[in-house]
């Protein structure tokens, strides 16, 4: 897969405990910190609030890297779906690097169903290239 620049090389950047996040030409990223193997309830919440803190009610398409992460339980999944997770998000493009990334991004998408455009890509130019037509959506 296709890896961005550190994120620190963009203006608008900021990381907490769990991730890293940054806004390029329009659209949000943000990685889920190496080593992390699980994300929980407890978690995605504080990532949700990070997030929703960062962008300063900006809504605009979110690219989001798992990282290593082989583990999200289906409480975490249904949180991150609902609309007060999904606040500010426009569309949802889900970068997949393992089996374990592609798993969890089909079953988020499949039964979890979020109420944004959601996709999972290899490639990150695919992925931006699809975020595009989700900008400027407020």
């Amino acid at each position: 897969m296709n890896t961005l620049a550190n994120h620190t090389d963009y203006t608008e950047n900021a990381e907490n405990e769990y991730m890293e996040m940054w806004i390029d030409d329009g659209i949000m990223f943000y990685n889920i910190k190496q080593g992390l193997k699980s994300m929980n309830l407890e978690m995605a919440k504080q990532n949700v609030a990070f997030r929703l803190k960062f962008s300063k009610g900006r809504t605009m398409p979110l690219v989001a890297n798992l990282g290593s992460i082989i583990q999200v339980d289906k409480a975490t999944r249904a949180y991150l779906a609902q609309i007060d997770a999904i606040t500010g998000i426009s569309c949802t493009a889900i970068a997949i690097n393992s089996l374990s990334t592609k798993l969890i991004a089909s079953m988020y998408i499949t039964y979890d169903k979020p109420p944004v455009p959601t996709k999972f890509f290899t490639d990150m130019e695919k992925a931006k290239e699809w975020c595009n037509g989700f900008k400027n959506l407020n």
